[in-house]
């Protein structure tokens, strides 16, 4: 009975991760809204500092380093990514998609189940 019932739960938590993990995706038009303003975080567990601009700028240091970039939205068959180009963190572009955490945390590019962004705005 112990078992069977241990098995039940787990199940259940495993059925709920991924529905409650797609309740705050952002869509394109919540990225252009959120995403302009200053951010601090990681990047694969490095540390990140952001100015975002609603012009599609990017500028800020990654483990120390100055560096510049932009960001887009794109479209995709099953849901809006944002699109980086960061020179000290990837020189070509990556798109991911973007989760919200509370009002002032974001995360995304979920690799293997695990975010690799992590920023909540300074």
């Amino acid at each position: 009975m112990m078992t069977r019932t241990l098995a039940a739960i787990l199940l259940s938590l495993t059925l709920w991760v991924p529905q409650a993990f797609a309740a705050d995706r952002l869509d394109g038009r919540e990225m252009r809204k959120v995403m302009p303003g200053n951010w601090s975080g990681t990047w694969k567990g490095t540390a990140l500092v952001l100015s975002i601009g609603a012009d599609g700028s990017v500028k800020g240091t990654y483990n120390g380093i100055n560096a510049t970039g932009s960001w887009s939205v794109k479209r995709a068959h099953d849901g809006d990514r944002i699109c980086l180009t960061f020179s000290a963190v990837v020189s070509a572009t990556k798109c991911g998609e973007l989760f919200r955490r509370g009002n002032n945390s974001v995360y995304g590019y979920i690799n293997h189940d695990q975010p690799r962004l992590y920023l909540r705005r300074s």
